[in-house]
């Protein structure tokens, strides 16, 4: 690339500048698409792990929902569970469990709206709603 002066404006009578090569990936011809047999990978992961989050959501129970005093936790037997938490709308842990205990004790939490988190030991996740009122 070169670029060209006004000959007006040439005090030395150089009408173009030195020549100047830009590097390839500047002009975007180092970078090449990821191949389609990796998109289709990653696309068909992504199904399949979200089709085992929803199965291991359908058989998860959570008890009393909305609850004053204690919830409770049962597993299905798709994938063991390994560890649950308990996180305000604003994304703060208020509870935190991989003791294998299946009840919280939820007496002491700010009537709200919560998200339990839970982990499978595959290390999958799954969420449910959770409403604390008093």
């Amino acid at each position: 690339m070169r670029v060209k002066y006004d000959p007006a404006l040439a005090l030395t009578g150089q009408v173009y500048d030195p020549w100047r090569y830009i590097p390839a990936y500047l002009i975007g011809n180092s970078t090449a698409p990821a191949p389609e047999n990796i998109i289709n990978d990653m696309s068909q992961t992504i199904k399949q792990k979200s089709q085992l989050t929803e199965k291991y959501a359908e058989s998860i129970s959570v008890y009393s929902n909305p609850a004053s005093n204690k919830l409770t936790i049962e597993g299905g037997s798709a994938s063991p569970i390994k560890s649950f938490e308990l996180v305000s709308t604003q994304g703060k842990s208020v509870y935190w469990s991989s003791t294998g205990s299946n009840q919280i004790d939820v007496s002491k939490l700010a009537p709200a709206n919560y998200i339990l988190i839970i982990t499978h030991q595959d290390g999958l996740r799954t969420s449910k709603k959770i409403l604390i009122q008093r």
